[in-house]
């Protein structure tokens, strides 16, 4: 049987992944703002670990129901080479779904690989210097719900665009890796008194930081 097709579209630092159903504009425009909001108030790069509690509190503030969380602090799985997608096997907490991982896998395989998308994600998630890397991704299911991943590390050489999933080798990796899981709810009726306010905040950022990622058969 033939998986329904997938929508990844780069919003701003987390690659967002739409199975079986269109892209909801409430969970881009709520993913967008709780990152702009957290990068108010701390670097993603330099300060993590405050930039990651106050996404997840401004996330719950502007309607997420939070169902399970997970999160690592240690060094790289021992494999030799790894993709992030192998990380998140290695490290994968029960709530999130092996299948969704696949399917997400799969969908972003089927991406042109150049193109202008990745180059506006690479600029949101690795630092001017090349070699921190703070990215998310977010796996939209068929049941609405948002299985995030939200990864941090040092590498010992700058990164390249073709590089912000992998594969890397464990020993260009300095210090420990941070890796996140997360399964959160947006709550629509939560959210529907910020519906216009944010879409009015968002109305000038959204063309600078928002690229839906075209497939392979629809490149010219």
């Amino acid at each position: 049987m033939n998986q329904p097709s997938s929508d990844v579209i780069v919003n701003a630092g987390c690659l967002l992944f739409f199975h079986g159903q269109p892209h909801d504009q409430d969970v881009l425009d709520s993913t967008l703002y709780v990152q702009l909001a957290a990068s108010r108030k701390h670097s993603r790069f330099a300060e993590y670990p405050q930039w990651k509690a106050t996404w997840l509190q401004a996330a719950l503030r502007f309607g997420w129901l939070s169902q399970a969380s997970e999160s690592f602090l240690q060094p790289a799985p021992e494999l030799t080479t790894a993709t992030l997608w192998d990380w998140a096997r290695a490290w994968r907490p029960g709530f999130v779904s092996a299948a969704l991982l696949e399917r997400s896998e799969a969908a972003l395989a089927d991406c042109q690989a150049l193109q202008p998308a990745f180059e506006l994600f690479a600029s949101q998630v690795l630092a001017p210097e090349g070699t921190t890397l703070a990215l998310q991704l977010g796996l939209v299911d068929t049941d609405d719900s948002l299985t995030l991943l939200q990864l941090h590390f040092t590498s010992r050489c700058a990164l390249a665009a073709d590089e912000l999933l992998g594969p890397w080798c464990r020993e260009r990796i300095r210090g420990n890796v941070s890796l996140s899981f997360h399964r959160l709810i947006l709550s629509h009726t939560l959210y529907a008194p910020l519906r216009e306010a944010f879409a009015k905040a968002l109305r000038d950022r959204r063309p600078g930081l928002v690229m839906p990622l075209a497939r392979r058969a629809e490149m010219p």
